[in-house]
């Protein structure tokens, strides 16, 4: 009975500090949600909970995706123009598709030789994220103080890692950096583990296109006869996921190649629930495969537990800072469940988790350590600069550290 009113308690908190959220509303709300994990970084509002009394912040722990990048690929951009051109070659573009036409083959050229790199918007955003940080917890930040940061060998990565560390040094020139993106952290920057799954996940999604979209609703707007252009296409429903990733990466070019409009709300919500899902599937705390996948953040769960050991050890202050990808911070934060990643969803409840809010560009998880003057050390958790808890752990934000260190080597205390 107890252990039942304690678990309700802690749903309870869960339920209080989460309240459901509605994606369509969200996207409605701000239409540039609907590109999912290529959503810009939404900066927080809200100050973070203050400390319990007697304590000081002397340590932070970190791991952030990249900032705002181009296209990883050209397939996209190269396939939705050819196709465009033959729609314009037969006659069949409004003039609102000849503008989608141009503005496409612009983007592409500013693009091309630039696939898969931070974007200018990249950059803002760790800048931002590293001058809050030091405004927030600047006992972390004194004069002298350590910071080491470890990049995936990803460029964009890198850049982000650099740009990150530049906003910090213009506030503590004094801070005594230690930067690195060799392979050797690759184990655990990036551990896809089995990826076995995957295959399944992506037949799966592909199976749901034709059943899920509405090409004409897209195309009606942009061409004089939907039926001679699904003809002179193929395949429509082709057409639109493709056109999907040059227009939801377009918010993070500069704002003069914003593609939003091009596509129409009603297929925007079910093309980021679809991109929603494949990425959950992938790399969350899913039903059918969050068994296989979450136990390969272990070894970065592991680095968090190494290097803040060290740094309790030393007593002064430090800050360790990881610079990767969304699909080895989404499986970690899943891993230690997170609030907001906590859940076990299947396939047909994915929406009840939003990329575009928990897994933006430039996310990120801190962990900021705390300690009073009898030595006890608590951890205070920030999901993308927000409070966040662990719901198997209390409310939170704050957590001894010992009881957080045995959640994340799974340690029985």
């Amino acid at each position: 009975m107890i252990k039942r009113f304690f678990l309700a308690l802690v749903l309870l908190c869960a339920a209080l500090q989460l309240p459901a959220q509605d994606p369509a509303a969200m996207i409605r709300k701000d239409y540039s949600r609907m590109g999912a994990n290529y959503h810009n970084y939404e900066p927080p509002k809200d100050p973070v909970a203050q400390a319990p009394a007697g304590y000081e912040p002397f340590y932070i722990s970190h791991y952030g995706r990249h900032g705002s990048r181009y296209l990883t690929y050209e397939s996209s951009y190269t396939m939705s123009i050819d196709a465009l051109e033959r729609l314009d070659a037969g006659g069949l573009l409004k003039p609102k598709g000849r503008k989608l036409l141009k503005m496409l083959q612009q983007a592409y050229d500013l693009s091309k030789d630039r696939i898969g790199r931070l974007s200018p918007k990249g950059i803002m955003e760790h800048r931002g994220i590293a001058s809050r940080m030091y405004d927030r917890f600047p006992e972390v930040f004194a004069a002298g103080a350590r910071v080491d940061a470890v990049s995936s060998t990803s460029r964009r990565c890198k850049t982000s890692m650099v740009s990150f560390l530049e906003a910090l040094s213009v506030k503590e020139s004094s801070l005594d950096i230690n930067m690195d993106a060799s392979k050797e952290h690759m184990s655990y920057m990036l551990n896809h583990g089995d990826e076995s799954f995957h295959s399944v996940v992506k037949h799966y999604i592909d199976s749901l296109n034709h059943a899920i979209f509405n090409p004409e609703a897209l195309l009606t707007p942009l061409v004089k006869d939907y039926g001679k252009a699904a003809v002179l296409l193929g395949d429509p429903v082709v057409f639109e996921r493709k056109l999907y990733d040059c227009v939801a990466i377009s918010q993070c070019l500069p704002d003069k190649y914003d593609i939003l409009w091009a596509i129409p709300y009603g297929e925007g919500v079910k093309l980021w629930s679809l991109k929603n899902k494949q990425q959950y599937l992938y790399h969350g705390n899913s039903a059918p495969y969050g068994h296989i996948r979450l136990p390969a953040s272990r070894p970065l769960a592991e680095d968090l537990v190494k290097r803040a050991d060290k740094a309790i050890a030393k007593g002064y202050p430090a800050v360790s800072l990881r610079f990767g990808h969304d699909s080895a911070l989404f499986a970690l934060e899943a891993y230690m469940g997170v609030s907001g990643f906590e859940q076990c969803l299947a396939a047909d409840q994915t929406d009840l988790w939003q990329n575009f809010r928990l897994m933006c560009m430039g996310s990120n998880i801190q962990l900021v350590f705390y300690r009073n003057a009898s030595g006890d050390v608590l951890v205070r958790i920030l999901q993308n600069e927000r409070d966040a808890f662990i719901p198997a752990l209390g409310p939170g934000p704050f957590y001894p550290w010992p009881v957080l260190r045995g959640h994340l080597l799974r340690e029985k205390l």
